[in-house]
This record gives C-alpha cells, sequence and structure tokens, in this order.
C-alpha cells in the first residue's frame, strides 16, 4: 500500500525545493488484509492506493482525520472473452500452481488460487511463446502451435502449461588470485534468460524462479501503462540494499561458499563483485547443478587513483561540487507495452567534494566499468565514465524556471523549452538525492513549479494536449528563480 500526496503537489510552492526530500509512505498488509499508517499528512486530494500482483490496482481518497475503518478492495483483473489467452498452470503432478507469473509478448498476469490465469492478447503485441514461472520450479513454454490470420489468433481457446520439475542450483566457492576464499562477495548471473516485462520493469526467469521479490514500482507501474501501445520511453535508476527481482544476488558465506538458486536447465556465466570494491569479474561457463564450481579472480584490475578536476563551460574550475563514484550493476533495456524501458540498477562506492581549484580523487577505481556522478546547486546534473587515472569533466550552468498562468488558466497546460538553434532541452526536476529529466512538464492549475535547466535555454514552448501553442524568448539569469507569469 501506498499514501501519495496530490499530483502537481509540488507545483504549488513558488521556493526552490532542490535540497528537500519528498519522503514515501508505504506499508503491507498483515495475513488478515489489515494495514496501518500511522502518521501521514492531511493533504486534500492525497490518495492510498493499493496494488498486488494477480489483481486490478486499487485507490480511494485518503480521509482528513484519523480514521480505523477504511477498505480498500482489490478485485482480479476484467477482460473480454475475445482476444484472450485462457489457461492452467500446473506443477508436474498435475496439480494447480498458484501465484505463477505467466507472460506472453508484453505482457505477464499471475495465476489464481487453482492455477488459472487470462492474458489479453492485444497487450501482448508479440505472442509466439508462452511462459510460466513459479519460485522453485523450471519453467514452463509452449510455443503458439498455429499460424495467426484475421480468424484466429493462432492459439486454442485454453492452455496448460506444466512446469518442469524443480529449479537448478550451482554451489560453489569464490577464490582470490592467491587461491584464499573470498567472502562477503556478491554473486549472481551474468548472463539471464529475459522474460516478459511487469508494468514497466523488464525481468529475467532466474530472479523469479529464486523467489525474488518484485519491487513495489514495478507492480504500481501496471496500473500507469498506456491504453495504446507507442513509442514512449521510460527509465528508472536505482540502488539496492537487498536483492529483488531487478538484481537478485547471494552472497559468499566466510569460507568463499555460495550457492545460487533458480536456475534453467542451461549453462551459465557468474558475475562476482568483492564486498567494499567497484570491479565486476565474470566467470567462465557453469553447468546448473554443479555442486563443487570454483570461480577464481584475477589480480585487481584498478586505477590506485584517479583524480579530476570538474570545469565550467569556459573552463573555469568549481569548487563545491559533489562528485559521486558509481558502477550500474545491471542496465537493462526491453521493449515494453507502450514503448521502451530502461532499468539501471547502480552500486555507489562514496562521495567527495570538489576543493577550491575543483578538483577531486578517489582511490581503487575499477579500469572498466566505473562512472562518476557530478552534482551541485548551480550545474546540470552530469555522468562521466572512468577511462584513465586522470579526467576533466565540463558541466553546464544551470537556471531555476517557474511558470505561472494568469487566467484563463485553460490556455496551456505544459510547457518545454529549447536552445538558440530550436534542440530540445531537458527540464530537470531536482530533490535531495533524485534527478528526473523530462523533455516537458505539465502546468498543474496554471503552475509549473520551480524547474531547472541549462543555461543555454532560449525558447519557452507554451503546449495544449501536446501541441505547440505559442512561444517565449528566454533570458534567463542563474542563482535565482525566474518567474514567468503569463
Amino acid at each position: 500500500l501506498r499514501f501519495e500526496l496530490p499530483e502537481g503537489f509540488r507545483t504549488r510552492f513558488e521556493e526552490l525545493l532542490e535540497a528537500s526530500r519528498e519522503l514515501g509512505w508505504r506499508a503491507s498488509a498483515d495475513s488478515n488484509g489489515s494495514f496501518a499508517f500511522e502518521r501521514v499528512p492531511a493533504v486534500p486530494g492525497s490518495i492510498l492506493s493499493a496494488v498486488m500482483a494477480g489483481y486490478e490496482h486499487g485507490a480511494l481518497e485518503a480521509p482528513l482525520v484519523p480514521t480505523r475503518d477504511l477498505e480498500l478492495v482489490l478485485a482480479p483483473p476484467k477482460l473480454p472473452f475475445a482476444g484472450v489467452l485462457r489457461g492452467e498452470v500446473r506443477d508436474p503432478s498435475g496439480a494447480g500452481v498458484s501465484g505463477a507469473r505467466v507472460g506472453l509478448g508484453l505482457v505477464s498476469v499471475v495465476s489464481d488460487e487453482v492455477g488459472r490465469f487470462e492474458v489479453p492478447l492485444a497487450r501482448a503485441v508479440t505472442a509466439e511463446v508462452i511462459t510460466a514461472v513459479k519460485t522453485g520450479f523450471l519453467p514452463a513454454r509452449l510455443e503458439r502451435p498455429g499460424e495467426p490470420d484475421a480468424d484466429s489468433s493462432g492459439w486454442p481457446d485454453s492452455v496448460v502449461l506444466v512446469l518442469a520439475g524443480p529449479a537448478l542450483t550451482i554451489r560453489g566457492v569464490v577464490l582470490d588470485h592467491e587461491a584464499q576464499p573470498v567472502s562477503g562477495a556478491k554473486v549472481w548471473v551474468h548472463d539471464p534468460t529475459p522474460g516478459a516485462p511487469i508494468g514497466m520493469m523488464p525481468t529475467h526467469l532466474e530472479p523469479l524462479m529464486a523467489g525474488a521479490p518484485v519491487p513495489p514500482m514495478a507492480l504500481e507501474s501496471e496500473a500507469n501503462l498506456p491504453s495504446e501501445d507507442g513509442d514512449n520511453f521510460y527509465d528508472w535508476t536505482t540502488n539496492m540494499r537487498a536483492p529483488s527481482a531487478l538484481w537478485h544476488w547471494v552472497d559468499t558465506d566466510a569460507t568463499g561458499h555460495f550457492e545460487l538458486g533458480g536456475l534453467d536447465q542451461r549453462r551459465y556465466r557468474l558475475d562476482v563483485l568483492r564486498s567494499g570494491g567497484l570491479e565486476v569479474i565474470t566467470s567462465e561457463s557453469l553447468a546448473a547443478g554443479d555442486t563443487s564450481a570454483v570461480v577464481r579472480l584475477g589480480p585487481p584490475d584498478v586505477f590506485e587513483r584517479v583524480d579530476g578536476r570538474v570545469l565550467a563551460g569556459d573552463g573555469s574550475p568549481l569548487p563545491g561540487v559533489q562528485v559521486s563514484l558509481y558502477r550500474p550493476m545491471i542496465d537493462v533495456r526491453a521493449r515494453i507495452f507502450g514503448g521502451n524501458s530502461q532499468v539501471v540498477v547502480i552500486q555507489p562506492a562514496g562521495s567527495v567534494t570538489t576543493d577550491a581549484d575543483g578538483r577531486f580523487g578517489f582511490d581503487d577505481v575499477p579500469k572498466t566499468g566505473a562512472m562518476l556522478s557530478v552534482r551541485g546547486d548551480d550545474i546540470v546534473p552530469a555522468a562521466a565514465e572512468v577511462a584513465s587515472d586522470s579526467l576533466d569533466i565540463r558541466v553546464e550552468l544551470r537556471c531555476h524556471l517557474e511558470v505561472v498562468l494568469r487566467d484563463p488558466l485553460g490556455r496551456f497546460d505544459g510547457i518545454s523549452v529549447a536552445d538558440q538553434d530550436g534542440k530540445g532541452l531537458d527540464i530537470l526536476v531536482l530533490t535531495e538525492g533524485s534527478a528526473n529529466a523530462w523533455t516537458g512538464v505539465p502546468l498543474v492549475q496554471g503552475r509549473s513549479g520551480v524547474v531547472s535547466v541549462s543555461s543555454r535555454a532560449r525558447v519557452l514552448k507554451l503546449l495544449k494536449a501536446g501541441a505547440l501553442v505559442e512561444t517565449r524568448a528566454l533570458d534567463l539569469v542563474p542563482g535565482e528563480v525566474n518567474r514567468i507569469e503569463l
């Protein structure tokens, strides 16, 4: 469950909110369905919502006073009889399997308490193979038996998917270049099997077979998918403190041993991340079911020291800028219903602040895969790959902008910005710890809220239903909120 402030809540403020952090209120229902939020704000228009795999999204307007008798009813998906592939997931003994994730093309659903499921073919888009995955089992797969034509989808009225026995495991040990056990290392599958997306989240079969939890944001995104397919692009960058269906790993014990489950009947390569480091080592191919695998790591392949500078466009040094070292551990792009999605899971490794000469430094940085994130009060956030032990990072200055409409408010419902050549620039919505870049932002009751743009912005585009209505010249001043009233 989630308590959400009204859409566009931040646009109500005239102040710069970049040093603020938007709180999240989440709770989980117990076995009786009971839940509680101990302390949430009383803001008119706030929403209390609930998601659960296999059910429609449920929501109601949050009360403004303490309440003890709220009820949210989650209903099974209601699908028309036509254009739906129905079926059942069974285990090897023939019993129905509840909670299996069934994927077809661009859509996935969850089997009910007796193993039944319904897949909307229109959302699947492509429908060559249907797959079912359940914790602890090998997946079930069925190819479409017929060719689609004007009168048929190529699928029968119903199908039965039988899970193919218990999932396999690789057990083994991680040793360093001196044949010593490596404790506390993360181990995960380098080459997992792609699965059907869960909402906007790309998936792989092995984490689901291992029982890794699906992030709540993935389930919530199922309710936010568009009604029609398109060419939109969605991206999400996050870090993780515990394994999930996005990035599922196991840790080596004090003797370097590990047990990685949820594997199919094939060979895998494994990735290893030493504790406290960023270097990722990929193993040789190993057979699922191996009980005595040995993963040997070479000597650390790192720069002992990386030094750099953060510079403005004119080459002047920028002091007081935060530089963070990290590595993308998972970077998955996939076709989803409505367009394409990219999910990046990063492993952070510390931050420093540039000195008076714009200088910064890090020790023991991998020679491949490491990235630097650059953020500061007056610059456009930037990222740079670490390719050598010395580098300069040039960044753009940023300006703060707010658009406020006077009556009538309905003249425009969104804005975007462009440079002097008409090339679109990102509009940034920044808070402490997060940065979101948009090609445009909506006007909520005639207000954009305070957003950030590059100092190269020269044109304000005023939109209505996505169409350009007017343009205005921009001459923004860094260091203050440029408020534009129309």
